[in-house]
């Protein structure tokens, strides 16, 4: 999962207040796109894709605008290239919209207005050419797709492009809505820690796009997540003491990591246990483990695995002090049977 790709902006100059009416009937949404501008796009999409999947910018020569090229930086090349890459390299695409933008003077601005259902957004921006087109790309597997949103402008009669962007769309299979969702369920069940955890994720796909697109429920998101945190606070009060657990661990953090390719919880505690006497240790999260699902009710229910680490100091700044690891493996209904 990428953290905080940075955003690269030169041709577009995406900002929060739109003036309205200045364009009317200038913009054109996937099939209402010209055939030979579409396809035009598409074959520099396909350019695109695959210098930024291999983490060759060089193989961009020839689409990209040479004032975005000058300006490429060190963040840009050494850090949102090999992320990109990492995640988009053997993979394939599909185009979560294409918008085609005409207007009758340069420096104008528009409201982009797209999707159905829950999955509505908009996106305002400000254009510099008559001319624009926005290309927006979902690739990635079942653990993380980033959307890769490609910005062209018709530069001295040829598309160039002038911006590249790239931020998490979905992840564990779930885009911010579905994510949303899916806390939502899990609130119903009582199930409040996962939720919350849910919901961090769904917070962290909202803007697939750059922090200008909008999800039409960008509101009820974040009033639902405001309204959840607090009631799971009220419940599980962080340091949390583990009370039904003899030796009361205090629980410091709680997360979701990746481990075998999927999210599932991570639990860091601190123990009176001296961390050397794995023994004591084992017992300790032996009691833990088995009664984790009361502790955290549904964690036990909906997650493969829960990974541990016990601290008797606690890290501070950069500091490491040592801790010991375990790994509960949570048996499936069959396998319980």
């Amino acid at each position: 999962m990428k953290k905080g790709l940075p955003v690269l902006i030169i041709a577009l100059i995406l900002f929060q207040s739109c003036l309205n009416g200045q364009i009317k009937n200038g913009i054109y949404k996937n099939d209402q796109i010209d055939s030979k501008i579409r396809s035009a796009i598409n074959a520099n999409n396909k350019m695109a894709f695959a210098a930024i999947s291999e983490g060759k910018l060089d193989g961009l020569d020839g689409i990209i605008w040479d004032s975005l090229k000058m300006n490429l930086n060190d963040d840009f090349k050494n850090k949102f290239i090999p992320q990109m890459s990492r995640i988009m390299k053997g993979k394939t695409y599909r185009v979560f919209a294409d918008i085609y933008i005409q207007t009758a003077k340069a420096q104008d601005s528009c409201k982009i207005e797209a999707g159905d259902g829950d999955n509505k957004w908009s996106m305002k921006i400000s254009t510099r050419t008559k001319e624009s087109y926005l290309s927006m790309l979902v690739t990635g597997d079942t653990l993380n797709e980033v959307m890769l949103t490609l910005v062209y402008e018709k530069i001295d009669g040829k598309w160039k492009l002038c911006n590249i962007m790239g931020e998490d769309y979905s992840l564990a299979g779930k885009n911010a809505l579905d994510l949303y969702h899916h806390a939502q369920e899990l609130e119903k069940k009582n199930y409040l820690i996962d939720a919350i955890n849910f919901m961090s994720l769904s917070n962290h796909c909202l803007h697939p796009a750059g922090q200008y697109f909008l999800y039409a429920k960008q509101k009820e998101i974040k009033d639902y997540t405001d309204s959840l945190t607090n009631k799971t606070i009220a419940i599980f009060p962080f340091p949390y003491l583990m009370q039904q657990v003899k030796s009361m661990p205090t629980v410091v953090n709680l997360h979701y990591e990746v481990y075998e390719h999927q999210f599932v919880p991570f639990i860091a505690y601190q123990s009176h246990y001296f961390v050397k006497d794995t023994v004591a240790l084992k017992g300790e999260n032996d009691e833990i483990q088995s009664k984790i699902g009361t502790i955290f009710p549904g964690m036990d229910k909906i997650h493969p695995y829960i990974l541990y680490r016990v601290y008797n100091d606690l890290p501070q700044g950069n500091s490491n002090p040592p801790y010991y690891g375990f790994i509960q493996k949570i048996k499936s209904e069959l396998e319980k049977n």
